[in-house]
């Protein structure tokens, strides 16, 4: 869990200085990629009608509609096993 890891990195001294969440970085996507993560929500978002699965696709690679649908699909992703990525310092 994701307070687990925080409270292990503080009980080793560590500050943090930033917690990247799972869709927020190419790192935590792998060994998928952005868009092959956007192919799947408008695959799912469309239950696998090809043409609508490809017009989603298209619609969530447009710059500007990822960054403001990714605090939604935060709330509402809760798969166990997300990738989480930690900035932090020792004080």
């Amino acid at each position: 869990m994701l307070a687990e890891y925080m409270r292990a990195l503080a009980g080793a001294g560590l500050s943090i200085d930033t917690v990247l969440a799972p869709l927020r970085s190419p790192i935590n996507l792998a060994p998928q990629s952005k868009q092959s993560v956007q192919r799947e929500i408008a695959r799912r978002l469309t239950r696998g009608s090809a043409r609508l699965t490809s017009l989603f696709a298209t619609i969530l690679a447009i710059p500007g509609v990822w960054p403001l649908l990714l605090p939604m699909l935060e709330r509402i992703d809760h798969r166990p096993g997300r990738h989480y990525s930690f900035v932090a310092h020792r004080p």
